[in-house]
């Protein structure tokens, strides 16, 4: 059975550099760049959500090239071509999130030239690893753009329990087990959570499935209840006193009014306490606001672009 044909804004571009850097864990990371500019306005960092993989963001880089900017990504540990935490590739796991933002710092001090300002581009649970990162090396980062950021669930029975989860004694072969009702990867128009659920794009929403059909590599299936209870241990950790207080980052945020996966109101909340943001609701908008229909998508990007004129 042959492939479907990509449009080509979902390609790899033609510049396009894969390498590798080594995790502050055992093994080494897969990283992209898509860097055409000598001086570049920034150089923006993106900094995937749970399950996600490098190939879905070429049309993503391609509108930071063409912004002036240069444009890096990279498969975090357990996910897309790195190495992954247990024996079943499939189960989506954490050891705790400070490794991840090591890895992340670790990218950014050895792979993006002095002199770019470095620019975090964080989703989902992306945003949760990109807001740490700019808490513990403020001085590396020219700013962070944060879509959808994981700083509180939605999810029942996640939600507002994220204390009493964060604290659970749990032992071992509970934390990698999958959460109920998961399983190995499984294609999401087949899925519980259909494509339509993180986008209302019809075409940028077959790419999760696309690219995962065709290469086993970036497969990956639910997380495990160890994966949730580290993240609430790090979303506990941003609401403590003088958190958010002490970043003067300018942070720009990004929120999905139709999103069913990450706490609107306890990301605003968090917002609040920020001393230098800029936060935009898209009322239609679903989780995965950087793949969403062009009614969407473009302004959102037109505010992208004007936060890294007036503030970087």
């Amino acid at each position: 059975m042959s492939r479907p044909k990509l449009e080509e804004r979902f390609t790899q571009p033609k510049n396009w550099l894969w390498g590798q850097f080594n995790s502050v864990r055992d093994g080494a990371l897969r990283f992209g760049q898509l860097a055409e500019h000598e001086a570049p306005r920034a150089h923006v960092v993106y900094i995937l959500g749970l399950s996600e993989f490098s190939e879905k963001t070429f049309e993503l880089a391609r509108d930071f090239n063409n912004m002036a900017c240069n444009f890096s990504v990279f498969d975090r540990y357990g996910q897309g071509a790195s190495p992954r935490y247990l024996d079943d590739p499939h189960k989506q796991h954490s050891d705790g999130i400070d490794a991840d933002v090591e890895d992340l710092i670790r990218y950014c001090e050895t792979h993006i030239p002095a002199g770019e300002p470095i620019v975090l581009l964080g989703h989902s649970a992306g945003g949760l690893f990109g807001l740490h990162a700019i808490k513990k090396r403020p001085d590396l980062f020219a700013g962070a753009i944060f879509n959808a950021p994981l700083w509180g669930f939605e999810n029942q029975p996640v939600k507002n329990r994220e204390n009493f989860f964060a604290h659970l004694p749990l032992p071992s072969f509970i934390k990698q087990s999958y959460i109920p009702d998961g399983g190995p990867f499984t294609p999401r128009r087949e899925s519980k959570m259909k494509p339509d659920d993180f986008s209302s794009d019809p075409q940028r929403n077959k790419l999760d499935d696309y690219w995962r059909e065709n290469n086993p590599e970036l497969q990956t299936g639910s997380p495990t209840i160890g994966w949730v209870q580290q993240m609430c241990k790090g979303i506990m950790r941003i609401r403590k006193s003088g958190f958010a207080e002490s970043i003067k980052t300018p942070v720009l945020l990004f929120t999905g009014g139709a999103d069913n996966l990450v706490n609107n109101d306890r990301i605003r909340k968090f917002a609040k306490r920020l001393s230098n943001v800029e936060i935009h609701d898209f009322e239609d908008g679903k989780h995965e606001l950087l793949v969403e229909k062009d009614s969407i998508r473009k302004p959102l990007m037109e505010k992208i672009e004007n936060f890294l004129k007036n503030k970087i």
